[in-house]
C-alpha cells in the first residue's frame, strides 16, 4: 500500500512538473508575441532622436518660418536706431502692461508648458491613450530644445540689453522662445481656433512683457518667437513624417484584434422599462445610441 502512494505521489509530482513547464514555456510564448503586437515606443523614440533634434534644419516645412522670422529680424536690426531704440524706450518708461507684466514673465519660465505636459501625462495615464503621452513628450522636447538653442546663441552674440543693465545675453529672448514653442506645440497638435488663439495671445504677451520690462529689445523677441515656432513646427512634421506620433484616440491596447473589433462597432441597442401613465401595466422601449 505504501508503494502504490509513493509511486503516485511521485507520478503526481512528475504530472505537475510538465504542467509547470510546460504551461510556462507556452506562457512566456503568448507574452513575447503580445509584447510584439504592442507598439515598441522606447524603441522608435532612440530610432528617431537624432533626426528629431535635426528636424529643424532638415524639414521643409519650417522654411518659411525661419525666413520671415530672420528676415524681420534683420531689418529690425537694421533700422533700430530710427525704429525699434526709440520704441523700446518708450515701453520701457509707459510700462503698458503694469503689474501684470511680472505674471507674464511668469508664463515665459516654462509654466504653461510644464501645465500642459503634466496634464497629458495624467490623462495618458489614466486613459492608457498613447497619443496623450507622446504629446507630452513632444511638447517637453520641443520646449527644452529650443530653449536649449536659444541659450547656445546668447553667448555667441553677446548682445547688451536695453536701459542701463551690462548684461550680454539679450539675443534672442529665451522666455519668448519657450512661449512660442509652446503656442507652436499647441497649433500642432489642437489647431482648433479655441487652443490656439489663446496660446499665441499668451505668447505674444510674454514678448511684451520682455520689453515692457526693459529685458529685451523688439528684435530680440521677434528672433526668439521665430526659433521657439520654428522648432515646434519642425518636430511635429518630422514625427509624423517618422511614424512616431500615433494616431487619434490610439490606445496600447487597440492592439489587439478584440479591442479593434470593439472600436469598430458603431452604435449599441439600449433597453428601458417604465410604468404606463394610470400605473396599471408597463412598457418596453428600445434606443439606438450611435
Amino acid at each position: 500500500m505504501k508503494m502504490k502512494k509513493t509511486k503516485k505521489v511521485i507520478c503526481s509530482f512528475v504530472m505537475f512538473l510538465l504542467y509547470f513547464f510546460v504551461g510556462h514555456s507556452y506562457s512566456i510564448e503568448i507574452k513575447a508575441e503580445e509584447k510584439e503586437k504592442r507598439p515598441q515606443w522606447s524603441e522608435k523614440y532612440w530610432e528617431t532622436f537624432g533626426g528629431r533634434f535635426l528636424s529643424p534644419f532638415t524639414r521643409s516645412e519650417a522654411y518659411p518660418i525661419w525666413a520671415v522670422g530672420s528676415v524681420a529680424t534683420a531689418l529690425l536690426i537694421i533700422t533700430r536706431k530710427e525704429g525699434t531704440d526709440r520704441f523700446q524706450e518708450e515701453i520701457g518708461t509707459d510700462k503698458p502692461l503694469g503689474k501684470t507684466s511680472r505674471f507674464f514673465d511668469y508664463m515665459g519660465r516654462m509654466i504653461p508648458n510644464g501645465l500642459y505636459t503634466a496634464s497629458m501625462v495624467l490623462h495618458g495615464g489614466i486613459t492608457s491613450n498613447s497619443l496623450s503621452w507622446y504629446r507630452a513628450l513632444y511638447m517637453t522636447e520641443a520646449t527644452l530644445f529650443a530653449g536649449l538653442i536659444a541659450n547656445i546663441i546668447k553667448p555667441i552674440v553677446r548682445h547688451k540689453r536695453p536701459g542701463t543693465s551690462q548684461s550680454k545675453m539679450s539675443f534672442p529672448s529665451g522666455h519668448t522662445t519657450v512661449a512660442f514653442a509652446f503656442a507652436g506645440a499647441i497649433m500642432m497638435e489642437h489647431p482648433e481656433p479655441s487652443y490656439v488663439v489663446p496660446a499665441f495671445a499668451l505668447a505674444s504677451l510674454v514678448g511684451i512683457s520682455r520689453m515692457n520690462d526693459n529685458s529685451h529689445h523688439l528684435h530680440d523677441v521677434l528672433a526668439g518667437g521665430t526659433l521657439g515656432l520654428g522648432v515646434a513646427v519642425a518636430m511635429h512634421y518630422f514625427n509624423k513624417a517618422a511614424g512616431f506620433r500615433p494616431e487619434e484616440e490610439h490606445n496600447v491596447s487597440s492592439d489587439f484584434p478584440e479591442d479593434q473589433e470593439r472600436k469598430n462597432q458603431k452604435g449599441r441597442w439600449m433597453l428601458g422599462a417604465s410604468p404606463t401613465k394610470d400605473l396599471a401595466g408597463g412598457q418596453l422601449s428600445a434606443l439606438f445610441v450611435f
